[in-house]
């Protein structure tokens, strides 16, 4: 052991007051931050969640700027992933933009024998510490007691026994952290291990005199010495010898203040959990329940969903033909009722939908199944090249791909990490529902199967399958192709069963809400307007010589009223840029068997998938069906050339698998980018774009 050493630590007065949020995967530490911080992140029982520092900014008392960090979780300063890099990153080095003046330590009170070890080693940096202890509200206060009295003796700080769910002493922590730039932490507790002369010298590191400089030392070279194959494996026989010496500690200390380890296991351990278990994550039994649970959640958003959904569909037509009936008719009038507005329908209609889906995925969370998922899955997913974290990504592309990819950083095999995220976008998202929900009423009928079970929802079950089934055998065949040097081991903890926090559902909920509306909801505004003009507006002389035309040969056709009036609208339409567009792109999707129409939308979808339903609802309300109320009946009255309906069960179907399978969304391309090379984000949209046509090529040539 090191020479105690006994440290004033004194604040940075003209910066900002860093206090980081730190613990391991799972550990409530989001929770604590969300609550105290006021921003509702994301929150999950399972690690890879928080992949990046999370950031607010408080005004402490005196003026003092007081900065909040959620960093990432991990297990350990020694780096094995991207995430636990960033958390290496940020504390073994001063000059980093993210290092804290203060550690506020998170850890799980169910499961701390096995969250200490982080905190004996940010203890030998010598950063100062305060303690918080969450889940108080599940063990009993004698327990509590033992680890409070327990820390704070060994680490000579504040600990504060904390519960999420009923608040208890959230207030005091955000009372103590407001006041932090007035308060000295006196950090005289030892180092736990002694990084001597001897030790350091073994691996190949200098000796600093500061003992917290050698421990700094020590975990900033795991990546600097990992180019030395020889000296690299030194230092992880060290990273062993460290590990096991901390836990050794770790072990005393449980022993002489709480007593032996079945009295410990008496205190922790949960028989419902364990029997729960047994059913939850038995290799088969296991499997058909989580199957089960997919099918609840898929019947319950199509049966659920549909009367709200059809009363938000009729508002926003209601509202329409109300201002077109006191409105003059001219542009603005145009674009406000046959632009701007079918567009956002088309996409406020579907979230009932959305809050269902997020809410099922919520509770799961909250209760702790979905980590058992993950480890349900591993040994399925082992078999096909991917890591069991890659379960995390896939899971997590379910809601959207783009914080599925950024959490494959917990993956710490490369090659494992690019498989999981070249395959993620294959997984059906959030964005994917209002396409699948707009052309499953053209491919089943709105019927139930034995009274009890929805036919859309099944056939929405079935395409989101198809999507993982392509996933997996996606992944399969990059295994084959690229072959692991070695193979991956999952090691995660598995939470207590628990009731939900129906707060934090209803945050989760209420974020992922706003956050579809209001971020399509900007792009659906825009390419409204862009659209209206696209479709109203052609070459000069070129939409009234059409019109002409249009009119002349409805007359020699016979056509007379309504009848007349659409087919010229029609024709102004197909003549304005958004149809010279379309008609550009047609050759292409023809063989799917799409239209110059679906073209203008699959061109505008690439902004984002869900743009889909408000492009085709903006073109259909201004094309010759603009009289008709919802989108449904415009898409279901549509007519092909031979005056058969357009929207048949087949057309629908090569649609919706073009979709479940293509691209379609800029925002996940860019962060593949990032998170990869050009090479693999290139490869990864030719790859999905073929599979689409060839898909829907399939589909509509052999059905």
């Amino acid at each position: 052991m090191g020479d105690d050493h006994h440290e004033t630590y004194g604040f940075k007065m003209s910066q900002p007051l860093n206090i980081a949020f730190i613990g391991n995967p799972n550990s409530g530490k989001t929770s604590l931050f969300n609550a105290l911080s006021g921003l509702n992140q994301k929150v999950g029982n399972f690690p890879g969640v928080t992949v990046e520092a999370k950031i607010v900014n408080l005004q402490g008392e005196f003026g003092k700027q007081i900065k909040l960090i959620d960093l990432p979780g991990a297990y350990s300063l020694f780096p094995v992933s991207e995430d636990e890099k960033i958390l290496n990153q940020c504390l073994s080095q001063t000059d980093h933009p993210y290092y804290p003046d203060i550690a506020l330590y998170v850890a799980d009170v169910r499961l701390l024998d096995k969250q200490l070890l982080l905190l004996t080693q940010i203890n030998d940096l010598g950063i100062p510490m305060l303690i918080c202890l969450t889940n108080i509200d599940h063990v009993d206060p004698e327990t509590v007691g033992y680890w409070k009295n327990l820390l704070a003796e060994k680490f000579n700080t504040i600990v504060f026994p904390v519960s999420n769910r009923t608040g208890e002493n959230q207030a005091e922590i955000k009372k103590w952290i407001l006041q932090a730039d007035v308060l000295k932490i006196e950090n005289k507790s030892a180092a736990l291990i002694d990084y001597n002369y001897e030790r350091l010298q073994s691996i190949g590191l200098n000796s600093l005199p500061n003992p917290n400089e050698n421990a700094r030392n020590v975990f900033k070279s795991t990546q600097q010495i990992k180019s030395n194959t020889a000296q690299y494996s030194d230092f992880i026989r060290f990273q062993i010898q460290d590990t096991m010496e901390r836990y050794q500690h770790i072990d005393g200390w449980i022993t002489e203040s709480i007593g032996t380890n079945d009295h410990q296991n008496k205190k922790y351990k949960s028989l419902f959990t364990a029997k729960v278990d047994r059913i939850l994550t038995h290799p088969v039994l296991g499997l058909a329940i989580f199957m089960g649970i997919l099918f609840v959640i898929f019947q319950m958003i199509f049966s659920f969903a549909q009367w709200p959904m059809d009363a938000i569909d009729g508002s926003f037509a209601w509202m329409a033909n109300q201002l077109q009936s006191v409105l003059p008719n001219n542009g603005f009038s145009s674009l406000l009722t046959r632009g701007i507005l079918p567009g956002l329908a088309g996409i406020v209609v579907f979230i009932p939908q959305i809050a269902i889906l997020f809410l099922f995925l919520a509770i799961l969370e909250e209760i702790g199944y979905m980590s058992r998922v993950v480890y349900l899955l591993d040994h399925l997913f082992s078999k096909i090249g991917l890591n069991g974290r890659s379960v995390i990504g896939l899971i997590s592309g379910g809601a959207c791909a783009i914080p599925a990819i950024m959490s494959t950083r917990s993956i710490n095999s490369k090659r494992e990490r690019l498989l999981t995220s070249f395959v993620i976008p294959l997984i059906p998202c959030s964005a994917r529902l209002p396409v699948y929900a707009a052309l499953i009423g053209f491919i089943v009928p709105r019927e139930t199967v034995f009274g009890i079970f929805n036919q859309q929802g099944l056939a929405f079950m079935g395409l989101y399958l198809l999507g993982i089934f392509l996933a997996l055998l996606t992944a399969y065949g990059l295994h084959l192709i690229l072959p692991a040097k070695e193979n991956s081991i999952l090691a995660m903890p598995l939470p207590f069963y628990q009731w939900p926090q129906w707060t934090q559902i209803w945050l989760t909920i209420r974020s992922k809400v706003s956050s579809f509306v209001l971020q399509a909801g900007k792009i659906i505004f825009l390419i409204a307007i862009l659209l209206w003009f696209l479709a109203s507006y052609s070459f000069p002389g070129q939409l009234e010589k059409a019109e002409e035309q249009a009119r002349t040969e409805a007359l020699n056709r016979g056509l007379t009223g309504e009848t007349a009036d659409h087919y010229v609208e029609s024709v102004i339409l197909e003549n304005s840029f958004a149809g010279k567009i379309g008609h550009l792109v047609e050759p292409l999707i023809r063989p799917l068997g799409f239209d110059w129409k679906i073209g203008i939308a699959l061109i505008t979808s690439f902004a984002a998938r869900e743009v889909f339903v408000g492009t085709m609802s903006t073109i259909y309300s201004l094309g010759p069906n603009n009289e008709v109320n919802t989108l449904r009946e415009k898409m279901a009255t549509e007519l092909d050339k031979d005056g058969s309906v357009f929207y048949s069960p087949r057309r629908a179907l090569s649609l919706a698998v073009f979709y479940a399978f293509a691209m379609q969304c800029m925002s996940t391309l860019a962060v593949m980018k990032r998170e990869t090379n050009w090479s693999w984000a290139i490869g990864q949209f030719l790859y999905m774009g073929a599979l689409a046509w060839i898909s829907s090529f399939l589909v509509w040539n052999l059905f």
